[in-house]
């Protein structure tokens, strides 16, 4: 067994560095497992008068040897892709990337009042000035021609866009959009051939693209990184780095 892939398991049971000292004492430890593991099979397999082993096999040996495993489907392995993250997941990705900027800013905690029981009392005991009728009704009168649910939601539109023409901020509906062109990227590309795993560059173009192809604003390298971060630590998929091209690579499970 190759470190990469022992480092692979180590990031899905949750590790996060480990030492030179370990890959030895991992692999020796692991060939013994699959040994043991490997000869039960081929005794099932035998009892059985096949030649075949097939995936019941595999949880029968498991389960035998005080290890029960239940195995997930493809629609459970897409689901796990395609859950929507919440906005804290987001954030602490984000934290964790140090792209902060990437995310929509908190809403201000509002401030206690300062005024004591006394002067508030006394606000309300002061009479108010009358405003003329004119001011009155120029109050009241409306300043722009649109409904009010328009004008929020224009409001809205502008306050989520950037004066300088960058993206938005990443939402958990933008998240989504980009986790569903994940579960593409795996069921079309990856499907097809031998392969369960793909640089994050081309991860990035494909899912740009296929935003790009839906009408949708394509994901920055940002974005993408914010959301892989938070699908490794919901053990979705896995990152991990090629040690012959030193490059990301994105593992789906």
């Amino acid at each position: 067994m190759t470190r990469a892939s022992i480092r692979r398991l180590a990031r899905r049971a949750g590790v996060k560095r480990i030492g030179g000292e370990i890959y030895e004492d991992a692999e020796t430890t692991l060939r013994a497992f699959l040994k043991t593991l490997v000869k039960d099979i081929y005794v099932v397999t035998e009892y059985a008068r096949r030649r075949t082993a097939t995936l019941n096999d595999v949880l029968l040996v498991l389960k035998r040897n005080g290890r029960t495993l239940y195995a997930g489907t493809e629609r459970q392995a897409r689901r796990r892709i395609t859950q929507r993250l919440p906005e804290s997941a987001l954030r602490q990705s984000a934290v964790r990337l140090g792209v902060t900027h990437a995310l929509p800013a908190q809403p201000p905690v509002p401030a206690p009042p300062t005024n004591s029981g006394l002067s508030s009392v006394a606000s309300l005991a002061t009479p108010r000035a009358a405003s003329p009728p004119a001011a009155r009704l120029e109050r009241m009168a409306p300043t722009s021609p649109l409904p009010l649910r328009q004008l929020e939601q224009n409001e809205a539109a502008s306050c989520a866009a950037s004066p300088c023409g960058t993206p938005a901020p990443l939402t958990p509906e933008r998240a989504q959009k980009i986790q569903l062109s994940l579960s593409a990227f795996r069921d079309r590309v990856l499907s097809s051939g031998d392969s369960s795993c793909a640089p994050t560059s081309r991860v990035h173009e494909w899912v740009a693209a296929q935003l790009a192809s839906e009408g949708q604003e394509p994901c920055t390298a940002r974005e993408l990184e914010i959301v892989l971060d938070a699908l490794d630590e919901r053990n979705a998929i896995m990152l991990d780095v090629d040690d012959a091209t030193a490059q990301a690579v994105v593992y789906f499970c």
